[in-house]
């Protein structure tokens, strides 16, 4: 589509996901995230009679980043889905530059990764009444791989004779995770009854990130554990690596960080070997 500045914002929008989908490879996981954030920003436009491509200025971007109802990692989010869309508009010349560049973000709050302990892990396995939930859980505790990344494992991506599985996470980024004995037996097990001849997804019946929550609530609710959420168990994997003397180079590569600082917060949320680590110093009061 050749975009203009007299090109309508929905346009816009379509021809973009268009791009995302087809130019970028993104997922579709990805492409439904940029979806629900140009929708809320479609209705702020419309609400402001704001139509057109070219009519999209600064002023009207940061009325849009207050009006959100949220906090401020969402708005973060949204204001960036809208600076991809301002920067492609410039690419292909339908804005002489972009309204977005350098707009003020909310502060983020310094907030601390918390897992859960290996009582619960085991608790929400004994709460597994199928070999999927089982198999959700094993995977999502030992590999550390995020919801989506979980829901996108194909059959291809498995070696379960050599104990590992490529994990397609975000930006396109590939990588391999070993899988536990106890992992691949229950991937083994569901195996077995797994239908959909049609699709080569391991998991046939959770095509969406959301289905997994689904399955976690069922889990939550008769282990009588509290609230347990698929990323907490991310957390999991990466303080126990952690607690075990993994150098933090292997975690970044095992959860698929792009960058180091964000792995080096699991070695300040570990307070269990930071009091192990004060407590060697004993030997200087006695």
């Amino acid at each position: 589509m050749g975009a203009t500045a007299r090109t309508t914002i929905e346009e816009a929008v379509e021809a973009f996901l268009d791009y995302l989908q087809r130019y970028r490879g993104r997922s579709p996981a990805t492409v439904d995230s940029y979806c629900r954030d140009f929708r809320r920003f479609s209705a702020h436009c419309a609400h402001r009679h704001i139509k057109r491509v070219g009519q999209v200025e600064r002023g009207l971007l940061l009325d849009f980043a207050t009006s959100i109802p949220l906090g401020p990692r969402a708005i973060r989010r949204n204001l960036a889905a809208v600076a991809s869309l301002c920067r492609w508009l410039t690419d292909i010349g339908a804005l002489r530059e972009s309204p977005a560049t350098r707009l003020p973000l909310p502060a983020l709050p310094k907030s601390i990764p918390r897992g859960v302990s290996p009582e619960t892990v085991k608790a929400l396995l004994g709460a597994a009444r199928t070999s999927l939930e089982r198999a959700v859980i094993l995977l999502l505790a030992t590999t550390g791989i995020r919801r989506a990344e979980l829901t996108g494992i194909r059959l291809p991506d498995l070696d379960l004779e050599n104990g590992q599985l490529l994990v397609r996470g975000k930006g396109a980024r590939e990588r391999v995770v070993p899988l536990l004995p106890e992992t691949m037996a229950a991937i083994r097990e569901f195996l077995v009854g797994r239908n959909g001849a049609n699709t080569d997804l391991l998991f046939t019946t959770m095509t969406a990130p959301n289905t997994v929550n689904r399955v976690m609530r069922r889990l939550v609710r008769v282990a009588g554990v509290g609230n347990v959420t698929p990323h907490q168990l991310r957390h999991t994997f990466a303080t126990q690596l952690v607690r075990s003397g993994v150098d933090i180079r292997t975690i970044q590569e095992l959860l698929g960080h792009a960058n180091i600082t964000m792995t080096v917060k699991y070695l300040h949320s570990d307070t269990r070997t930071k009091a192990a680590a004060v407590r060697t110093l004993a030997h200087l009061l006695s």
